[in-house]
């Protein structure tokens, strides 16, 4: 056993310790709160800026999702300008004045 202090007495006792924390940690039982419980002290103040950041937490969540759906469009015109090379700039601008108005109306 590699000493922690020196003293063979002192690293018996801290050993002893320690398995006696873990056996109380092991012993004990987490305690659960109901749902309604945990919202009991809270007044429409709170319920107010949970629904608000409810609102934000949907928001910020799609706009990943919307973002790719733009930049799959844009990708999808890139790969076919070599076929029709004169459309390609007005398509481009055209669905990245979506993705501009899109950002703009969630601000």
């Amino acid at each position: 056993m590699i000493s922690i202090s020196g003293n063979e007495d002192i690293d018996n006792m801290i050993m002893d310790k320690i398995q006696t924390k873990k056996e109380e940690a092991a012993g004990k039982k987490q305690q659960k709160v109901p749902l309604l419980k945990l919202f009991a002290f809270a007044d429409f103040y709170d319920f107010v800026l949970m629904g608000l950041g409810s609102i934000g937490a949907c928001i910020h969540g799609a706009a990943v999702p919307v973002f790719f759906i733009y930049f799959g469009k844009l990708i999808n015109i890139i790969g076919l300008a070599y076929l029709f090379p004169q459309q390609t700039s007005h398509k481009v601008a055209k669905v990245y004045s979506n993705l501009l108005l899109s950002i703009n109306s969630c601000m």
